[in-house]
């Protein structure tokens, strides 16, 4: 063997070595990034159930929305793209490609999560679109739909009327679609 074949031969080893081991990295980044993710969505799950954020949602907009375990996921799924970015990066194919399928990705993601919180985003919406227009205010006595009631409380999720001797809750999608009238009556 000549001392140029045995050259080539060290430079390929050289070559492969440190492509496997750029390889093993990655492995190992990816696989860190998914413990790591794991841990970070159980810790925050475990603190945003021990402040009870599901609970505290559901008293704001009425209707059971799974804040936590979203949230939970998001942190898990954030920690898994970035892991998945780093190892890309490490195996040098880091590219505009890359950036966009991310970017397009991360999109996904937050549709996905607004999709989720649907309900919550109506009505959020609707109530912005009711208090812009002043229809509703505390306090003035008016007729939603079929219902009708003294106007005790109106924020960005819903209205709570006091009819007689109950309270009614009304969404704000369904206040927007509904006809609203103010009542000279007062009798509450």
């Amino acid at each position: 063997m000549s001392a140029n074949q045995t050259m080539l031969n060290v430079g390929v080893d050289s070559v492969v070595n440190k492509t496997a081991s750029r390889y093993v990295l990655a492995l190992i980044i990816i696989a860190l990034g998914f413990l790591i993710g794991k841990l970070l969505s159980a810790f925050l799950k475990y603190i945003l159930d021990k402040v009870k954020l599901n609970e505290k949602v559901k008293l704001i907009v009425g209707n059971d929305v799974l804040v936590e375990e979203t949230l939970s996921f998001a942190l898990y799924f954030l920690s898994v793209l970035f892991s998945i970015i780093l190892a890309l990066n490490t195996l040098s194919f880091f590219s505009r490609f890359i950036v966009w399928l991310v970017i397009l990705v991360i999109v996904i993601v937050i549709i996905s999560i607004l999709i989720s919180l649907k309900d919550l985003t109506v009505d959020f919406l609707s109530g912005v679109v009711v208090r812009s227009r002043g229809i509703l205010k505390k306090g003035v006595y008016v007729k939603i739909g079929s219902v009708e009631g003294l106007v005790l409380k109106f924020d960005l999720f819903s209205v709570i009327l006091k009819s007689d001797d109950e309270l009614i809750r009304i969404p704000n999608h369904k206040v927007l679609k509904s006809d609203v009238v103010r009542m000279k009556k007062t009798k509450i």
